[in-house]
């Protein structure tokens, strides 16, 4: 059966402050994963590092009959460290233990540096792993073209996950033209929903004039097609052909309904071509790591 393209990201569950969200209330996390199913969206994003929330979804799946998709990270790993493998067992058997599954789905690596997805004991982890079936994929998830080209080029991984949404899908052109196999996971569709919020634009992006300057010609299009700029946000992922999932974070019911019935929305084609010519361009400030921290 084809599984849905969506998937719930769990940082929020683990951290309901994670991000730029609106201002309602978080939800109790089973009230979440409740919606979630009710709409067929049965893939789930985790990680350790987001506190509990491993724990959380074995809680919660344990009691139910129906199996998710699971994907969560390994993370603190060194370069050129013989003894990596046994350490990547022994985060993924913890995780298998919280996650009260079998085995994991998808396994990526949390850190997306250059030096530890070409690492040759962090691939014989991954090998490891699969062979002793803890997990059946395994994925990078990268910010930068050095480690897309490592990740293409490599093939040695089955997923990457890289940030994908209406101002910015360079990283998604470039893999499509690679030719490269590899399943596309999008993440960052709304930029941790800092695109919503014009204060925060001011106040942590170093070249906020270019990027609030890309969301007036968005909005412009969204004017002229009689689209909400919200909606053609979401819109506008969910109709790029070649990504296998959609990443989304949210604490609200409304917000997991919102993004379902856009998951639906086909977009005309000359709509698509007219934000491709804004979006095909790599922007810094898709990298949250060139966001300007507290006190920085």
């Amino acid at each position: 059966m084809k599984r849905n393209k969506l998937c719930l990201g769990t940082v929020k569950i683990g951290n309901p402050e994670y991000g730029f969200s609106s201002n309602c209330k978080p939800l109790e996390y089973k009230k979440i994963l409740n919606e979630s199913l009710r709409l067929g969206i049965d893939s789930f994003d985790t990680s350790p590092r987001y506190d509990d929330s491993e724990i959380k979804l074995g809680r919660y799946f344990s009691k139910i009959k129906k199996k998710p998709f699971i994907s969560t990270k390994i993370d603190n790993l060194s370069v050129g460290n013989k003894d990596t493998p046994k350490k990547m067992v022994e985060s993924i058997v913890r995780s298998i233990e919280n996650l009260r599954v079998d085995a994991i789905d998808l396994c990526y690596l949390h850190q997306n540096h250059i030096s530890i997805i070409s690492d040759k004991y962090v691939q014989n982890g991954i090998t490891m792993l699969k062979e002793m079936e803890l997990i059946r994929e395994s994925g990078t998830s990268i910010y930068s073209d050095e480690e897309l080209k490592y990740t293409m080029d490599s093939n040695f991984y089955d997923w990457v996950q890289v940030p994908i949404n209406i101002l910015d899908i360079s990283f998604y052109n470039k893999i499509i033209n690679h030719k490269n196999p590899i399943k596309i996971a999008a993440r960052s569709i709304f930029l941790q929903g800092i695109i919503f919020h014009e204060s925060s634009i001011k106040k942590y992006i170093r070249n906020h004039h270019e990027l609030n300057d890309s969301i007036k010609k968005i909005k412009k299009i969204a004017d002229d097609y009689g689209k909400d700029f919200r909606d053609l946000c979401a819109q506008y992922v969910f109709n790029l052909d070649h990504l296998s999932m959609i990443i989304f974070g949210s604490t609200s019911i409304d917000n997991i309904n919102f993004i379902e019935e856009s998951s639906s929305k086909k977009l005309p084609d000359e709509l698509m071509i007219r934000i491709n010519q804004i979006s095909s361009s790599h922007k810094e400030w898709t990298n949250p790591r060139n966001w300007i921290k507290p006190n920085q």
